[in-house]
């Protein structure tokens, strides 16, 4: 458990990591670190944005849609989000 935290922490450190764990489909690892960093500022929107693909490519579209919403009204300027 503390290897996970240090993992999510480090990663949450390092934006482009939690990309890179996501674009080589490493979705429980990302969601760790993508947790990590929205626990950090919930009013960063790449964290929320994060938080949506990691709760799409679960199935949990609901929560996927919420954050998604939130980054865009957070960043309505990035086409990503």
């Amino acid at each position: 458990m503390i290897a996970l935290i240090t993992l999510a922490v480090a990663v949450a450190a390092d934006p482009t990591s939690i990309e890179t764990l996501m674009a080589n489909s490493h979705w429980k690892r990302a969601r760790v670190a993508a947790e990590a960093a929205y626990k950090a500022n919930a009013n960063d929107a790449r964290a929320n944005y994060w938080m949506a693909r990691v709760r799409q490519e679960f199935g949990n579209l609901d929560e996927a849609v919420k954050y998604a919403e939130a980054a865009v009204k957070l960043d309505p300027k990035s086409s990503a989000y």
